[in-house]
């Protein structure tokens, strides 16, 4: 009898992964698709403070699928730079100062990315080298362009380039660990 309870709880805490793996997914394209709009200059700067918005959102449902993942009680880095950055996305995108909210949540998420380098580990996943990997690299590209960005001439270039090297590492990693939580749930 505890066995079937602790299977289908299992069972049901796969679903929940999975679902939100998929949401980090299409929430990390998402900031893609508007990073590469504000780059080809449809609306620069709203499209970098509305990508800051949705990368911190991509970012918190990364660190909410770990916390689930690991059934851990605490939270990890990513969820508290993707709220961090939902909060520096909606002052940007009300006007105060994107110039310097959207660097600063790119090194906000930079960091988290760096803190969380190795999160993956703990739940055995196929491909965590590479999902840490791409932390890493991402981490300390948006550590760069987020610097070059506060003291710089481009900066919401350098910001847009940034939000996009992000984007495309949640959605990769949400896709990632999606397919491997969806192919437990198979078996």
């Amino acid at each position: 009898m505890a066995t079937v309870h602790t299977q289908g709880m299992h069972e049901e805490r796969v679903r929940h992964v999975v679902g939100s793996s998929f949401v980090e997914t299409g929430v990390g394209l998402a900031g893609v698709v508007l990073a590469i709009l504000g780059l080809v200059h449809v609306a620069p700067s709203y499209m970098a403070s509305i990508g800051t918005l949705v990368i911190g959102a991509a970012l918190a449902f990364e660190g909410a699928a770990i916390r689930s993942r690991t059934a851990s009680v605490s939270m990890p880095a990513e969820f508290t730079a993707g709220m961090a950055g939902i909060v520096l996305g909606i002052l940007a995108i009300l006007g105060i100062e994107p110039a310097i909210l959207v660097p600063v949540a790119v090194l906000i998420f930079s960091a988290g990315l760096l803190l969380s380098t190795g999160s993956s580990m703990h739940y055995g996943a196929e491909g965590a080298f590479t999902t840490s990997g791409s932390h890493v690299l991402c981490g300390l590209a948006g550590l760069i362009l987020g610097i070059m960005a506060l003291v710089g001439t481009a900066s919401l270039t350098l910001s847009l380039v940034a939000l996009l090297s992000l984007g495309i590492t949640v959605l990769l990693n949400g896709t990632m660990m999606g397919e491997h939580m969806a192919s437990i749930w198979r078996r």
